[in-house]
């Protein structure tokens, strides 16, 4: 390992440059007002640290932030080097949290671009405080909503049938009791629906294959959902998600969609799966009576539905799950003419 002191090199004299276009390489990171930290793969220790990195690293110190960042990016021992030659990942050191470039991973060295993302952090969580507040009373006068509805509906058919008890036939009885338990199913989804609100809070995304994963689960949806078709691209089998995330999103847009194409003479839903870039756009598609402008704008507001019997959750649980794993949902509707929501995974 390195040396658990500050005092590593500024220049490039252990790289032991061979060559001359390699040396100007380093000379050049050397100068960038990026944070650049060199790591030396074969012997696992820190051999190059820049004036901006050393800037960085000043309050946890050079050997912490090292060591911090090594353990994610360096393999464990005995673990095969992966085949990407950079990617992406953070670390969390002395309250702040940092982005890490990794660069040159199937090279002698790894180059990792160090930046700060504490502020910019705090400004998303600082925004997202200043939604959320917007919209509390909406949300709160929502639930007051939804659930005092089904709550003031049982309340009166037991008072009728408390009055009347002695006077009901079997059947009378039988009938407001099986409204009572109508009114408690109500409550009961309603409930589910918002424990599924938070049900992905810290979701944990993997290398999933995509096609697989929608293979199988078609399969366990075909009663459901009967008329889908599905296409992955090969460039696009591969996503980063939390499968159980992905699983909740799919049946909340089949839901819609199967909702969609009821009276439709030839209902079609189809999934399809491409790259873009550095993305993969997973597309849910129906040939429904699709949304006006009006819905189209309140469609990821808490409590907005269009259903009868809809809690106007759905895609808000959506949104927020597609957010947690750092992709994005969107839609595409016109009257007539069906449906498409689009959700943006990171590509592998």
């Amino acid at each position: 390992m390195h040396r658990q002191n500050d005092s590593l090199p500024s220049d490039f004299s252990r790289l032991h440059c061979d060559e001359a276009s390699q040396c100007l390489y380093f000379e050049i990171l050397s100068t960038m007002d990026e944070a650049v930290m060199v790591i030396d793969d074969e012997a696992r220790e820190l051999v190059f640290i820049n004036v901006a990195a050393r800037d960085l690293a000043a309050s946890a110190g050079i050997a912490a932030t090292y060591e911090a960042v090594s353990t994610r990016v360096l393999p464990r021992e005995g673990a095969e080097t992966a085949g990407d030659s950079s990617r992406m990942c953070e670390i969390e050191l002395d309250g702040r949290v940092f982005s890490c470039s990794i660069q040159n991973e199937c090279g002698p060295y790894r180059v990792v671009l160090l930046r700060d993302e504490t502020d910019r952090r705090r400004l998303e969580q600082l925004a997202a405080s200043v939604n959320t507040t917007e919209h509390i009373d909406r949300v709160f006068a929502g639930i007051r909503h939804e659930i005092g509805n089904p709550i003031n509906a049982l309340k009166m058919t037991l008072t009728v049938l408390q009055r009347n008890l002695e006077r009901f036939d079997r059947e009378a009885i039988v009938e407001y009791v099986e409204r009572s338990l109508t009114d408690v199913a109500r409550v009961e989804y309603l409930l589910r629906s918002l424990r599924n609100f938070n049900m992905v809070e810290d979701p944990e995304p993997e290398q999933l294959d995509l096609a697989d994963f929608l293979a199988q689960f078609l399969a366990l949806a075909a009663g459901d959902f009967p008329s889908i078709t599905h296409h992955v691209d090969a460039d696009a089998r591969v996503v980063r998600a939390d499968p159980r995330a992905l699983q909740q999103i799919l049946i909340n847009l089949l839901s819609n969609a199967s909702d969609a194409i009821e009276d439709v003479d030839e209902p079609r839903i189809e999934i399809r799966a491409g790259r873009d870039g550095e993305r993969v756009v997973l597309e849910v598609s129906d040939n429904g009576q699709g949304m006006d402008e009006e819905t189209l704008q309140k469609l990821f507001e808490p409590f907005f539905t269009t259903k009868q019997k809809g809690t106007g959750l759905g895609m808000v649980i959506v949104q927020k799950m597609m957010a947690r794993m750092g992709g994005e949902v969107g839609v595409q509707s016109h009257l007539g003419q069906g449906t498409t929501f689009t959700l943006q995974l990171p590509a592998v």
